[in-house]
């Protein structure tokens, strides 16, 4: 497997941030919803709470890694037609986790 993207085939790295990213923005999604379930001062909230946060962040930096290697590798040329729609699925994800830092 090619490390880099190529004009016919995502590379390694796209591939490894994609889905380290689909399963950490899954893992959260499960989390936060049963988070809502637990009501406040149960022993196990904090302990979601703490689990939940870093793991938002972690998401962020990956998705800056996830964008500065889009825009520096080129993007395959059967997946061309689909770049608004690639860069519009990212955006939530961005907004999504700015409040990880706050």
């Amino acid at each position: 497997m090619q490390f880099k993207n190529t004009v016919n085939l995502w590379g390694g790295i796209a591939q490894a941030l994609h889905w380290t990213m689909a399963v950490l923005i899954l893992q959260q999604l499960a989390s936060g919803h049963y988070m809502v379930f637990l009501g406040p001062g149960e022993g196990q909230d904090r302990c979601f709470y703490l689990f939940h946060k870093p793991l938002g962040v972690l998401i962020l930096v990956l998705l800056v890694a996830r964008l500065g290697w889009q825009l520096t590798n080129p993007v395959p040329v059967c997946h061309q037609p689909c770049r608004a729609g690639r860069w519009a699925h990212l955006m939530p994800a961005t907004r999504d986790s700015i409040p990880s830092w706050l």
